[in-house]
């Protein structure tokens, strides 16, 4: 009930995903925690830039990996 209260006023976010996504904890999670991911929301145009951000930091994805992190986060944790 708390957690519905605070979603309703957006002082919470709920995610689509609930639990933890293995992709993304294997691609991601092995930087930083997946938390930073799971809390938060951008457009489309802003997952692609954080992706090319952290693939100039050194991550690797395949193009198909790439596509699936994408697809993911965007209809997950999308504006």
């Amino acid at each position: 009930m708390l957690i519905r209260l605070l979603a309703a006023f957006g002082l919470l976010t709920l995610s689509a995903c609930d639990k933890p996504v293995p992709l993304l904890e294997h691609k991601c999670g092995s930087c930083h925690s997946t938390q930073q991911i799971y809390h938060q929301r951008r457009t489309p145009e802003g997952w692609r830039q954080v992706i090319h951000g952290m693939k100039q930091r050194g991550l690797k994805l395949t193009a198909e990996d790439e596509r699936q992190v994408l697809r993911i986060l965007e209809e997950n944790y999308g504006l």
